[in-house]
């Protein structure tokens, strides 16, 4: 997965290569054929993010509220992949949302530390102030994210 994700990277910054509409299209509705239940379709929905295509942004939204777990992280992890700062007040609803499990907050944070903006960093710094008193394991693997981005 890192390897294909530094690929994409660097296909859309060195010669600014996006997988073409149709290909997206059809691969989208591969996911939707397969429903998502397959035990390998987390790897198509990373190929949304891939793609270097923002076509995909509204489907993988879509597809950030699958039972599948590994399903609804490679979505939100995409949406970091794709750079998708459109998508900034909905990555914060999902972090903020109670009852989550610590993964899918952990993600959204993570995707919000991806989109490298003054507005995801200062969230950063919001968050990280939350968790500075907090002894427990999820604040101490919170923090562990964070500082990916703020050192």
């Amino acid at each position: 997965m890192l390897t294909n994700e530094v690929a994409a990277k660097l296909n859309l910054q060195l010669f600014g290569r996006a997988v073409s509409d149709a290909e997206v299209n059809a691969l989208i509705e591969k996911i939707r054929r397969d429903g998502g239940v397959r035990d390998d379709a987390f790897l198509d929905v990373y190929q949304l993010g891939f793609s270097n295509n923002r076509l995909a942004v509204p489907e993988l939204v879509k597809l950030s509220t699958s039972v599948n777990e590994y399903v609804r992280l490679a979505a939100v992890s995409s949406l970091g992949i794709l750079k998708a700062g459109d998508q900034f007040d909905f990555l914060v609803q999902r972090y903020e949302t109670q009852g989550r499990i610590w993964q899918d907050r952990a993600m959204a944070l993570k995707v919000i530390g991806d989109l490298d903006t003054a507005q995801s960093r200062a969230y950063l710094q919001k968050a990280l102030s939350v968790y500075a008193e907090r002894t427990d394991t999820e604040a101490l693997w919170t923090r562990e994210v964070i500082d990916l981005y703020l050192q």
